[in-house]
Formats: structure tokens, sequence, C-alpha cells
């Protein structure tokens, strides 16, 4: 897996292409996560991605204005 903040880094390099080593450093990286046994930001996102959908769900079931209108 390439590392999403090395792979971020290199894009604003000078010389992207001399920037090889974005392999995932797995639990020697700060940003990984031991309890899901994932990247930390790839998690977020996922997260933030679960939430979003639970939110637009709940926004179909709400009930609208004009329905409690006599």
């Amino acid at each position: 897996m390439k590392c999403p903040m090395l792979t971020m880094y290199a894009a604003t390099s000078d010389y992207p292409e001399s920037y090889q080593d974005r392999d995932c450093l797995k639990e020697e990286c700060a940003w990984w996560d031991s309890t899901n046994n994932n990247c930390a930001v790839l998690q977020l996102s996922k997260s933030i991605y679960y939430a979003g959908t639970h939110i637009a769900q709940m926004e179909i079931k709400m009930p609208h204005e004009g329905q409690f209108r006599k």
C-alpha cells in the first residue's frame, strides 16, 4: 500500500520521480492504527464517509414541516 502522507509530500517536491520511498511503514509509522491494523488517515476518511451516509439517511427519514400543519 502506498502511504497517503508520503505520496502527498512527493507531489509537492520539485522532483517527485526521485522520491521513491512511499510504501506504508505499518507499525513503525505514527499514523498506524494498531486497533484496526490500518492507516489512521484511511480509517478517518472511511469514518467521515460513513457518518455522511448516516446523516443523509436521517435527512430522508425526517418529517417535513408541512406534515404537521392542519
